[in-house]
């Protein structure tokens, strides 16, 4: 499937967020689902930032998830050496529910 295929019953994912993070450190999402990891941060979703974004981070590739499904998730920080440093401080998980075809998560 290309990138610019879509089918009704799917919807696409983009992911874009503010981070703050140290020199070393790199940004992951976990979540509900396979494409996200199914909650095992080893498994996780890297995301990614350079010199001219930061600290702005995003996924290059959309997600592709069904439509109607509530997408839920974290984000955590590993260190260079894939070990957890921490997890957001939120009380809960994100949620978005995927209701349209293109969706983008802005977390600022």
């Amino acid at each position: 499937m290309g990138y610019n295929t879509i089918f009704e019953d799917e919807c696409r994912l983009f992911i874009h967020l503010k981070y703050n993070t140290t020199f070393g450190e790199h940004l992951y999402l976990v979540g509900n689902h396979g494409l996200i990891g199914d909650w095992n941060i080893h498994k996780a979703l890297k995301l990614e930032t350079d010199n001219t974004k930061y600290p702005i981070w995003t996924c290059e590739k959309p997600i592709f998830l069904p439509r109607d499904y509530e997408i839920q998730f974290k984000l955590l920080v590993k260190n260079m050496n894939d070990e957890t440093i921490r997890w957001e401080e939120i009380p809960s998980n994100r949620r978005y529910k995927m209701v349209h075809q293109k969706a983008l998560i802005m977390v600022i």
